[in-house]
């Protein structure tokens, strides 16, 4: 849903394992004109045995070659703090714990404001975020853009007039 939403795309949601299996890739263009590529990939399971974890190694291949991971929590499940722990004990296995941004998505479906809050203190620099109403969505693409807008270099490039085609 998060996906469609950023991308306009309108890709099959399921809620079930392994929905999408293969990562999808799309043009993402940020609040004031930055072009990404977000992709979507295969979901985070925590105690997957060892050779279903080989089975997944091109999707963990792109987590290592982002530059940037959104992980999207799903705030509303009952189990999120367990089920973020595991995501982050797995990026920290691949070398990738310095690159993601926690977005608690579902953060509509909160009876109880408190236990929003409570997750929300529990990872201060996440952003809270419903995908189906919207909430959030600005704030969340603000603040990746000031993350990518550091990242940029500028650099000087001289190529000779022979090599036209670059």
């Amino acid at each position: 849903t998060l996906f469609n939403a950023l991308t306009n795309a309108s890709t099959l949601v399921e809620d079930k394992l392994f929905s999408p299996l293969d990562t999808r890739t799309r043009l993402w263009t940020l609040q004031g004109g930055p072009r990404v590529l977000l992709s979507d990939t295969v979901g985070f399971i925590r105690d997957l045995p060892p050779r279903l974890v080989a089975s997944f190694h091109a999707t963990l291949e792109e987590v290592t070659q982002a530059d940037l991971l959104l992980h999207v929590a799903d705030a509303s499940h009952p189990q999120a703090k367990e089920q973020i722990h595991a995501v982050e004990t797995q990026l920290q296995e691949l070398g990738c714990s310095q690159k993601p941004l926690l977005l608690l998505n579902k953060i509509d479906r909160f009876r109880d404001r408190a236990e929003r809050e409570i997750l929300a203190k529990g990872h201060p620099d996440a952003i809270p975020l419903s995908a189906r109403t919207g909430e959030g969505l600005e704030d969340m693409e603000s603040r990746l853009g000031e993350i990518l807008l550091r990242r940029l270099e500028d650099v000087e490039v001289e190529i000779p007039l022979s090599e036209g085609k670059l």
